[in-house]
């Protein structure tokens, strides 16, 4: 397991969380060290990738690799992952009556939600459940 991110305040207290974590040799912490050209050669290598809307997300698509979307403040339908939209965590609904007090049909075209609270909307089983699903296709596939 590799996990990398930029460098934003909240990617940096994630990098701080995974660091004080003990999980031995199964998990690869690049988080805030790498380019976007080394993101693209990490995925190139891996088997598939866990990202919200963003570029590892994209870059995986066009390398043809599985992507496990993760949306709450952008409109999967309109930026996910097209090769895989099957396996998205998308709580884009419930963030959009929460923080904007419309549905996705009364919401305009593409509308974002600012607040990266949003994302707390998703919960760990929902991402577990697409990594499950994926995992036995990907078994039965080979």
């Amino acid at each position: 397991i590799i996990i990398s991110g930029g460098s934003s305040a909240t990617e940096k207290s994630y990098s701080d969380y995974f660091n004080s974590q003990n999980w031995g040799q199964n998990v690869l912490n690049l988080m805030r060290k790498t380019s976007i050209r080394e993101m693209a050669s990490l995925i190139k290598q891996s088997d598939f990738v866990i990202s919200p809307d963003s570029g590892p997300a994209h870059i995986a698509t066009i390398m043809g690799k599985p992507v496990i979307g993760i949306y709450a403040m952008s409109n999967p339908d309109r930026s996910g992952p097209y090769n895989s939209r099957a396996r998205v965590a998308n709580r884009y609904p419930e963030a959009l009556i929460k923080y904007n007090k419309k549905s996705v049909k009364e919401s305009k075209w593409g509308k974002k939600i600012k607040d990266p609270a949003a994302m707390e909307l998703v919960e760990i089983s929902d991402v577990v459940e697409k990594v499950e699903e994926l995992i036995e296709f990907l078994k039965d596939k080979s």
